[in-house]
């Protein structure tokens, strides 16, 4: 399961969890292989450290899930980096629904100081 877009921001690390997008009893019996242009395969995650000069850029990206049998799921987005400054002025309204780290605060947290950064925009959480 992935979305047909991802946007990333330079200087904030983009991951993708293999256990948050295939769905089984125990992940670790797969192998998950993200093929893309940018950014790394580790075992767990795939992940994207983009930069400045990557703003503007898009990456197709697919990630394979295999076992003994071979591929048993595929799927494919683009990751789009754009300018650290892309909504700058613009004013919006956020609410969260989650589990326990949303509860706790633990990601509402680091989205509003990933918002309060320059050039970003402006952001009402509720609820």
């Amino acid at each position: 399961m992935l979305p047909d877009a991802i946007y990333a921001i330079p200087g904030v690390e983009s991951n993708i969890y293999y256990k948050n997008i295939f769905l089984t009893v125990n992940y670790a019996d797969y192998i998950f292989e993200a093929k893309c242009k940018a950014g790394r395969n580790d075992q767990d995650r795939w992940r994207f450290p983009p930069q400045e000069e990557d703003a503007g850029k898009e990456f197709p990206l697919t990630i394979q899930v295999k076992n003994q049998h071979g591929i048993v799921a595929e799927a494919t987005t683009t990751v789009y980096v754009v300018p650290a400054d892309a909504g700058k002025g613009k004013n919006i309204t956020l609410l969260m629904v989650g589990d326990s780290l949303t509860d706790a605060a633990v990601f509402p947290a680091r989205v509003k100081e990933l918002f309060d950064q320059d050039n970003n925009v402006d952001l009402t959480m509720i609820g």
